[in-house]
């Protein structure tokens, strides 16, 4: 009941509910207990009804009344518990009856005669006069008795249950309904919060393989569905952690057969060097080029480690200075075109929407290292007698500069997770694979300079890396 609406709603509509049913509920057994209360008491003017034939039998005793020989039967027809009586003779100065005994002087009650007193509590006192045999005033009778229903059976607890009842009837339907939407209204609330309570446990068990649902749009649904979706990040971050982490032990196995693998080759050739190869030129020459390599290569690797423990340390801080874009490009690109003729490669700038004289404020060094990483990989990869272009534009806010190469492209995975410290996609285990650290180190230095770095593929398939400074 009411669970489709909100808590606060929820309140207030339970709180309506309990008093309308509570005031229908009382109208309805005020109703019945009326009924009932018929059957077993008189209408609140029952005496009044029977005032006339009290004042008649007044009226034809009053002379016995005054000596006291009518108390017998006046006790018979008074015989009402709340009926009460006192007969007062003038002449004696006498009086007797079942009420408390008042002292009257004859002038208080001869104004009194044939009239009536109402006090506070509804309680009647009629004053009727009491005639001797020669039709003198001798004397009056005072009849006292309430305004209210009375007890057929003359019992005051017969009453006295049909008032209790009545009474009480609206605090007892006031509590039944307060108990009875209150626990609708608490079950509405325990529902949620145990499930909440349910999906705290599994989680701190380490289970999150589960699902949390709730189907009422309130505040609860707000929280359940918050709350699924950080179980479902949770697991989403947990699993890609478990990820990294493989790759981060296989990427140690990689390193350290990559690092292996130079240092074998230059420890065979060493000790060949040493059983006299030396003695012949040819050989030493080719020796010797061939320890260069491998000490290139496991060099690179001690740098790109070293690298990465750099850009990873807060403290580490660019030398930003103003550069002349066209300028700087052009220069750096000159490097690779030995590269691009010995691989039969097209290595093109395009520079045609970029002013000479625009300037960006960045660490020259980085940038230049950060390109380095990104053409190296292109001609990895790119066919030979293929085409490598270095794309720049930019607008009143940013630098754009994309590498876009002829090869393969990036796999679905490698856009995912290909900036990814410590990856190395199907594509960088080859031969010639890197350490799996270039492209992340790329984008702590892009990301130092509060820029950007995507990885997206061309129309035709080839890879585009799309890197954003401000200017």
């Amino acid at each position: 009941m009411f669970k489709k609406y909100s808590l606060s709603k929820q309140i207030n509509l339970s709180f309506l509910a309990i008093i309308s049913c509570t005031f229908i509920s009382t109208i309805a057994g005020w109703f019945i207990i009326f009924v009932i209360a018929l059957h077993f008491l008189y209408p609140a003017n029952y005496y009044d009804q029977q005032l006339p034939k009290w004042i008649d039998y007044v009226n034809h005793h009053s002379s016995e009344l005054l000596n006291g020989h009518g108390e017998e039967e006046l006790n018979q027809l008074l015989d009402f518990e709340d009926v009460t009586y006192q007969v007062i003779n003038f002449e004696k100065n006498e009086s007797y009856g079942n009420s408390e005994v008042k002292e009257w002087t004859k002038q208080q009650l001869l104004l009194k005669i044939n009239t009536r007193d109402i006090d506070f509590y509804n309680n009647t006192k009629h004053y009727i006069p009491l005639l001797t045999s020669t039709d003198e005033l001798g004397g009056c009778i005072i009849i006292t008795y309430p305004i209210r229903m009375i007890s057929i059976q003359n019992n005051s607890l017969i009453y006295s249950f049909f008032s209790l009842c009545f009474l009480s009837l609206p605090f007892l339907f006031l509590g039944f309904y307060m108990w009875l939407f209150g626990r609708k209204l608490r079950i509405n609330i325990l529902v949620p919060i145990r499930k909440l309570t349910w999906a705290a446990k599994n989680i701190n068990n380490n289970n999150l393989e589960f699902e949390l649902s709730y189907d009422y749009r309130n505040e609860f649904q707000d929280v359940i569905v918050s709350f699924e979706q950080m179980r479902q990040t949770l697991k989403e971050s947990l699993n890609e952690q478990w990820k990294i982490e493989q790759q981060q032990k296989e990427l140690i196995s990689s390193l350290a057969h990559d690092l292996r693998s130079p240092l074998t080759v230059i420890k065979g050739h060493v000790e060949m060097l040493q059983d006299g190869a030396y003695r012949y030129e040819d050989r030493c020459v080719k020796y010797l080029n061939v320890l260069e390599g491998a000490t290139s290569r496991a060099i690179l690797l001690v740098e790109d480690l070293n690298l990465l423990s750099q850009v990873e340390q807060v403290d580490f801080k660019l030398t930003k200075e103003g550069v002349l874009v066209k300028d700087f490009f052009l220069s750096q690109v000159s490097l690779y075109e030995g590269l691009a003729k010995q691989r039969n490669i097209n290595l093109t700038l395009n520079l045609k929407d970029i002013n000479p004289c625009l300037q960006v404020e960045i660490d020259r060094n980085q940038i230049a290292r950060v390109l380095d990483n990104l053409v190296m990989n292109a001609f990895r990869y790119a066919p030979h007698s293929s085409t490598i272009t270095i794309h720049l534009d930019s607008d009143d806010y940013n630098l754009y500069v994309e590498v876009i190469d002829e090869g393969e492209g990036f796999s679905d995975y490698d856009l995912k997770y290909g900036i990814n410290k410590f990856y190395r996609g199907n594509r960088a285990r080859t031969k010639d694979g890197g350490s799996g650290l270039g492209l992340y180190i790329s984008k702590r230095i892009i990301d130092l300079h509060d820029g950007s770095m995507k990885l997206t593929n061309t129309l035709t398939g080839g890879a585009r890396v799309i890197i954003t400074l401000p200017i």
